[in-house]
């Protein structure tokens, strides 16, 4: 069985987002469903002269510098600057090693 999930997350220090990934890949878990594929989209937005969401993440955590793409997601489409592990990003397919708990 495939599920798809659309979800916009808002930051919480009630339960961070890495607590509440792993709560949900728990519960596909005790499901008995296999491991969950999660991807990740965090982009800047297409206006010039904007501060850049994407600088202020990787600053805070250098890290997801090798998930950073720019590639058009589909032909026509502009590219903007983002943090993905998408199919056109270097990373496509891949997992953070373990996203820390902040």
């Amino acid at each position: 069985m495939r599920v798809a999930l659309l979800t916009t997350f808002v930051a919480s220090k009630k339960e961070p987002l890495a607590q509440m990934l792993e709560r949900i890949r728990q519960a596909f878990s005790s499901a008995g469903l296999s491991e969950p594929a999660i991807r990740f989209n965090f982009g800047d937005a297409p206006i010039p002269g904007r501060v850049s969401s994407v600088d202020r993440a990787l600053k805070r955590h250098p890290e997801l510098e090798r998930f950073v793409t720019s590639e058009s997601p589909m032909p026509g489409i502009a590219g903007v600057r983002r943090i993905s592990n998408g199919p056109v990003s270097q990373a496509a397919g891949r997992r953070s090693s373990r996203i820390s708990a902040r």
